[in-house]
């Protein structure tokens, strides 16, 4: 082969190789770009299910409830709430049975998300559920999904609460005052959480993207002591005086203590605290400082005496056959009361505690004149039962005691309860 011969061949070699790498070069850069444009439509198909789900998920978190409260005579009131008011969470649940949590709250279309409860942030907890849905979708056009919608039952209950209170409006019965003048009751209503607790929910826990409107009725509670029967209580059922010397602090704070329970009125079922009620200052007077028992010593402490009147009180009750839920004994003896048949005062320790065990309503009458201070029961004239009641006790020791109460039927006794024994220091 002559030389000329020889460049031509490679020449030729050379330009097929050219032509062998442009094609292989063509033919890579046609899949490369098939690739791109495969995965632009992937891509672009992932995109459009992602905002499908955030406009199908949006249109639930934009749902409002509207309850109307109607109070009866066309009076009606609305309370509105969103879907963070019931701490609405929501899942995505595919065909397959895969589900995948959504945001806690989506606030708007532009995705300002607030922080969920779990310290991410709602876009991204948002867009990390909605992206692995549409992901977990791109394979398999068969797939189809829904939204579950799952309301806090600790939340629904709590605002339904506290609806239900603010629109209760608790009944006012009939009373009676010391003058014996009966004011006039007042109708009440309620609400029932229960009567709209179940359509509200399965509201919440559904799917629908329209509001609720929901309507809850209030309940008319009808007093259930009224004048006629209030007017009933004017006989006298109990009384009890005992005696003190009319000068000093001591003897003010007697008359103060007794003007605060004078005219209490218990209707059946009712108990009065009488430490609340001494220090109910709403009159605008105080305690001076005058000789108190305090942990079996004579101190000087503020309403030094007031234990007089719930003594007094106490054996007033025991002739009514009322039995208190709660007395003390003093630290020491005193000397207004037999022995066993005190009852002490002592803010935070010691109370005394009566509830109105009669079937009629019973009003207290006290009053402190001169050195006496006198309290009285007033209720139905058929409250005892033709019963009557004695306290008495039976003194152990200098510092000890045992009480009693004798029952009556007919100036027969018919039984003795015991009070218990009293210890003093």
């Amino acid at each position: 082969m002559n030389k000329k011969s020889y460049i031509w061949h490679i020449l030729w070699a050379a330009l097929a190789l050219l032509l062998a790498g442009g094609v292989l070069c063509a033919i890579l850069w046609f899949n490369r770009y098939h690739e791109r444009i495969e995965q632009e439509i992937k891509e672009a198909e992932i995109q459009e299910r992602s905002n499908q789900l955030k406009n199908d998920l949006l249109r639930l978190q934009k749902r409002t409830v509207t309850i109307q409260i109607d109070n009866g005579s066309s009076n009606v009131s609305t309370e509105e709430f969103s879907m963070t008011d019931f701490q609405e969470k929501y899942f995505y649940c595919c065909s397959d049975g895969t589900e995948i949590p959504a945001s806690d709250v989506i606030s708007n279309e532009s995705d300002v998300i607030p922080a969920s409860p779990n310290g991410v942030s709602g876009a991204a907890s948002s867009k990390a559920g909605i992206t692995a849905v549409a992901l977990h979708m791109k394979d398999d056009d068969t797939l189809s999904y829904s939204i579950r919608c799952e309301a806090s039952e600790d939340a629904v209950e709590s605002l339904l609460g506290d609806l239900a209170e603010k629109y209760t409006i608790p009944v006012q019965n009939a009373r009676i005052n010391a003058k014996l003048k009966v004011n006039a009751p007042k109708d009440g209503q309620k609400l029932d959480p229960a009567d709209i607790k179940s359509e509200l929910t399965g509201y919440l826990n559904g799917s629908s993207a329209e509001s609720l409107t929901v309507t809850w009725n209030t309940t008319p509670v009808k007093p259930e002591w009224n004048v006629a029967d209030l007017k009933k209580v004017h006989f006298f059922i109990s009384r009890f005086t005992t005696h003190y010397v009319n000068t000093g602090s001591r003897s003010r704070n007697i008359a103060l203590a007794a003007k605060r329970i004078n005219g209490i009125c218990l209707l059946p079922g009712e108990s009065v605290s009488f430490e609340k009620a001494f220090y109910d200052d709403s009159d605008g007077k105080s305690y001076e400082k005058a000789n108190a028992i305090f942990k079996g010593k004579i101190v000087q402490a503020e309403g030094g005496g007031i234990c007089q009147v719930s003594s007094t009180a106490y054996i007033t009750c025991l002739k009514a056959g009322i039995l208190p839920t709660e007395r003390h004994p003093h630290s020491l003896p005193v000397s207004y009361v037999p022995l066993g048949l005190d009852a002490a005062i002592s803010v935070g320790n010691k109370d005394l505690v009566v509830k109105n065990t009669l079937d009629a309503p019973i009003l207290f009458r006290a009053k402190a004149s001169g050195d006496a201070l006198t309290v009285e029961i007033i209720s139905a004239k058929n409250a005892l039962k033709g019963r009557s009641y004695v306290p008495r006790a039976k003194q152990l020791s200098a510092k000890s005691a045992r009480s009693y109460l004798d029952v009556y039927q007919n100036e027969k006794r018919i039984k003795v309860i015991s009070l218990g024994k009293d210890t003093y220091d």
